[in-house]
């Protein structure tokens, strides 16, 4: 059974877990994510590529390639040194100060409480006890220790039962009511009040809930502003987050966001120099270091061939890495244009999910290989590299459910270019299908964020494409 942080150690001190052992294990618990990350980053360095052509092995430029794909990196992937910080707070931070100190018989009243608790094996039962408890009880809410376990178990157990709306109107309870109490598991749950609030479509209603992450001068909140971030940008609903953190929008993590709302104003105009001009003086205005851009040349390449017709790629492999790497990239800027034009969705969004695709190409080439077949999705690449398509640094299912939709979507945009056949679109799809449900089947009881995917694919190609 888990040790809740105010129950006795189980070293045998006597003392509080979270006044004795707790801390050396979450401190060891942060220096292992360090290194997971730190080895993450060591195996995933590019290494001397040698093609089984000889005629391409001579005309390779590492240099080159290097520096593209670090330019690359500093484009599209600038949450490590948030993760840094966050880990440095979270190891300096204090412990939560102890619970009010109460009379022997009101401690009685919280133990009986408990362990007729423990005795009840239905959620809404469960619930209603609590509430009752609430009720009678207003003055020893907080000595309840809603953060042991209670409220995360509840959560669990009524979403699975299919009533999460009672488990939300009480979370809304204790927030007003017994801030303090709630102050002590605030960031899980805050989390989860916005998901719930999104799927239900109550957006008007969110603003309170960001409150945490406005607040959070210290940067405690990381973690789960990344969740946010990734959840936001998953369902198409950014422009949420620049309205509610304008704040705090100077985080690397947010940096493609703020980018990606300044292209949105251009994605519609024809491209031309006067267009690029205008996208670059936006840019500039925001406060972008043209360096992250590599400058208006480059930044009008990038939109130029993002806009590209939706024509048929040449399928052999360049000569150069960084020629390959420069290849992939156009090639899902398009994707990304794909999305944009024949879901209706923002190019945020499309951005998004055609970056997992990126990232699946990425891991090809990293394997010091060249590929023999640049547009090979089937059944085996997919079990070979889909694991690479996102990193998904905070173990939630997002990224999961968004590299499965944009595989989807990509066979389309292969099929509509003509570098894949109708048969072969329609197996890949059928597979990646299989794979959601599978997937969503396992996963599906794990929280409301699991409510925004359960259509599949999420967004609806347009009748006419192109």
């Amino acid at each position: 059974m888990k040790v809740g942080r105010n129950d006795p150690c189980p070293c045998g001190s006597g003392k509080k877990y979270k006044k004795c052992c707790l801390p050396n294990e979450e401190k060891k618990q942060a220096e292992a994510i360090k290194k997971s990350f730190a080895e993450a980053r060591e195996r995933d360095k590019l290494e001397a590529w040698e093609p089984e052509d000889e005629e391409l092995n001579s005309d390779f430029d590492s240099t080159v390639y290097e520096e593209a794909k670090e330019d690359n990196e500093s484009q599209f992937d600038d949450t490590s040194d948030d993760l840094s910080d966050f880990l440095e707070d979270y190891e300096s931070q204090e412990d939560p100060d102890d619970l009010p100190e109460i009379s022997k018989e009101d401690q009685k009243i919280v133990d009986d409480w408990w362990e007729k608790n423990e005795s009840i094996n239905n959620a809404e039962l469960h619930l209603e006890h609590l509430i009752q408890f609430i009720d009678t009880y207003p003055h020893l809410v907080e000595n309840l220790g809603l953060d042991n376990d209670l409220l995360y178990n509840l959560d669990n157990e009524l979403f699975i039962d299919g009533k999460y709306e009672l488990f939300v109107a009480l979370l809304l309870r204790i927030r007003k009511e017994f801030p303090k109490a709630y102050e002590k598991c605030h960031g899980y749950f805050n989390v989860n009040l916005l998901l719930w609030h999104i799927v239900q479509g109550r957006i008007e209603e969110i603003s309170p809930f960001f409150d945490w992450f406005r607040q959070d001068e210290k940067g405690i909140s990381r973690f789960e502003l990344a969740n946010i971030i990734i959840f936001f940008r998953a369902t198409d609903h950014a422009d949420i987050l620049i309205n509610e953190l304008e704040s705090i929008l100077s985080l690397k993590m947010f940096k493609i966001v703020r980018f990606n709302r300044i292209v949105s104003q251009y994605i519609d105009k024809p491209v031309s120099d006067d267009t690029i001009s205008l996208m670059w003086d936006e840019v500039a205005s925001q406060g972008f270091e043209p360096e992250w851009l590599g400058g208006i040349e480059a930044l009008g390449n990038r939109f130029t061939q993002m806009k590209r017709p939706f024509t048929e790629w040449e399928v052999e492999v360049p000569k150069k890495k960084s020629q390959i790497d420069t290849y992939y990239i156009n090639l899902t800027d398009n994707f990304t244009y794909f999305l944009y034009q024949k879901t209706g969705i923002s190019y945020d969004c499309a951005e998004f999910y055609a970056d997992t695709i990126y990232n699946y190409y990425d891991n090809l080439i990293s394997k010091n290989r060249c590929p023999k077949d640049i547009f090979s999705l089937d059944q085996q690449s997919f079990n070979e590299n889909a694991y690479y398509m996102c990193w998904d640094l905070f173990d939630c299912n997002i990224m999961n459910l968004v590299q499965l939709n944009a595989l989807y979507y990509f066979a389309e945009y292969l099929h509509t270019c003509g570098n894949m056949t109708e048969e072969r679109k329609n197996e890949f799809q059928q597979f990646i299908t299989g794979s959601f449900r599978d997937y969503f089947e396992d996963e599906k009881d794990s929280g409301p964020i699991m409510l925004s995917f359960s259509r599949f694919p999420i967004w609806e190609l347009r009748n006419t494409v192109e």
